[in-house]
């Protein structure tokens, strides 16, 4: 592992030494906590890794050294609700946390970046192409069906397992008492997972990061809302922003073996729009950035590499 865990369900565990400096940005009236690696200057290229449910931002540790290494000035953060950013009462919907990142963005000194996401993280790329595509000079989206696709209303689950999973979700206090006194945390891993991923010592830390106080309660909040599982007149409305496609480039990145979303939910390049890329990765379950980790850099860096600035 990168980095020893201690310090319990405190959030300075969040803090892991590595290839990698830790800071804390304030955007949009929270504040919330980066790593970051490559070049600090402003002339250089920025790309923002967003992590998934139940993770924070060491999902991305691969990529971030790989990516630093490579010129960019990559960044991995926490979500709001999460390790060691800021934890609100309110603010938890796909469209608010796309205005935490476009907020970040500029307050990293940035006019546009690369927003790269994994899980609620690529649904929040995706939210961040109708809402924010000024900051935008790309997406990357991975494990992330289109968020305004029918299938988003949990009928992309891969299995009744996974059904039956996000049906545990949707009730707070048992998804949150799962969380906190059993191991829910665990068995989503690993039933979303491919056979091999994650280690134990992967499994401990993402259990303690989740019981850090309140992580758990706004993390199944994000999650309700990002799997459509909170409908109504302001998810109509969300849903109408994506009648025109992007026309920035976007990547999408999707395990053939996801044991929570159907490859079938793979968007179409219509969804995509005209600089769309997908590829389909054989042997490889929900959580790409970690069960592939040279495979997904490999690709991220062959298509930032073609992706004009």
């Amino acid at each position: 592992m990168d980095g020893a865990l201690g310090g319990g369900t405190d959030f300075s565990a969040a803090l892991i030494p590595g290839a990698w400096t830790h800071r804390f940005v304030s955007a949009g009236g929270c504040r919330f906590h980066v790593a970051e690696a490559g070049p600090s200057g402003l002339e250089h290229r920025l790309v923002v890794l967003v992590h998934g449910f139940g993770q924070f931002w060491w999902a991305w540790r691969h990529q971030l050294a790989a990516l630093g290494d490579a010129g960019y000035r990559a960044v991995a953060l926490d979500l709001r609700g999460y390790a060691a950013s800021d934890k609100p009462p309110s603010g938890y919907s796909l469209p608010d946390l796309a205005d935490d990142l476009a907020a970040i963005i500029g307050s990293l000194g940035a006019a546009r970046a690369v927003v790269i996401g994994q899980g609620i993280g690529g649904l929040v790329a995706w939210t961040m192409t109708a809402t924010h595509p000024d900051v935008l000079a790309a997406v990357g989206v991975i494990d992330a069906p289109h968020p305004a696709a029918s299938y988003i209303r949990g009928r992309f689950a891969a299995s009744p397992l996974a059904a039956a999973q996000l049906g545990l979700l949707k009730t707070p206090l048992l998804g949150e008492q799962a969380i906190k006194q059993g191991d829910l945390i665990g068995h989503l891993l690993r039933t979303w997972s491919a056979p091999g991923w994650p280690s134990v010592e992967e499994l401990d830390l993402y259990r303690a990061m989740m019981r850090v106080p309140f992580a758990a309660t706004k993390a199944l909040e994000q999650m309700k809302w990002a799997m459509g599982l909170v409908a109504g007149a302001s998810r109509r409305k969300f849903e109408a922003q994506f009648e025109a496609p992007p026309t920035l480039p976007v990547l999408n990145l999707q395990g053939a073996a996801d044991r929570l979303i159907r490859s079938s939910a793979v968007p179409v390049p219509k969804r995509g729009g005209p600089r769309y890329e997908s590829y389909l990765l054989p042997g490889v379950g929900h959580f790409v950035p970690e069960e592939a980790p040279d495979t997904c850099t490999e690709l991220l860096l062959g298509w930032l590499a073609r992706t004009p600035r």
